[in-house]
């Protein structure tokens, strides 16, 4: 089976696992995400989350499946249309909506890791959604899926920020999804607020 062909259907099953975007890179983070990385970390903004200064499985994805080729970023939609407030009552985070997306979300990972080895039982694979020391944003730009914005979120073309992301770690060689630019459309307009 050729590479590209393995990459849609890969794709494919993503989607019927109900992940609504799915994109491939290169396991070499770009320098920018680094330096934004290293910065954050200078300047504290990890506070008590200590786990955070761990930085070389997140700076070498290597150290967790030492002969990665691939890193498949998987967007899910979390939107939920909210009622108007009652007086005196708070709003729940829309994230928080319905079961632990940690207990839904690996289940669809492993899923879609068992294809993968039905495709090509010789490849091996790791996955994580904001379990593990991936710097998951950075992927998913560099996947195509969307682009961080300047609240350091990941902003995707059809679904805004409303989204969790996870990734797929793989030894299989996928050639990298096209990176969107934020002079594309309907990024444009985005950065003048």
């Amino acid at each position: 089976m050729k590479h590209i062909a393995m990459k849609n259907r890969i794709r494919a099953y993503a989607v019927s696992q109900g992940f609504d975007l799915v994109g491939f890179s290169s396991t070499h983070l770009e320098t920018k995400h680094l330096l934004a990385f290293n910065s954050w970390l200078k300047k504290g903004y990890e506070g008590s989350m200590t786990y955070m200064q761990k930085k070389e499985p997140r700076e070498d994805i290597l150290k967790l499946l030492s002969q990665a080729k691939t890193v498949i970023s998987l967007a899910m939609n979390y939107y939920h249309q909210q009622l108007p407030l009652k007086k005196n009552h708070g709003r729940i985070a829309r994230y928080a909506y319905g079961r632990d997306y940690h207990k839904i979300i690996p289940k669809k990972l492993k899923a879609v890791e068992k294809f993968i080895t039905t495709l090509a039982p010789y490849a091996t694979t790791k996955s994580y959604t904001d379990t593990g020391p991936v710097l998951e944003r950075a992927y998913a730009e560099q996947s195509g899926i969307g682009f961080i914005g300047k609240n350091t979120c990941l902003i995707t073309p059809t679904l805004g920020s409303w989204v969790f992301l996870a990734e797929i770690i793989t030894t299989l060689p996928f050639d990298p999804d096209q990176k969107l630019l934020k002079t594309e459309k309907p990024f444009a307009a985005c950065g003048g607020c």
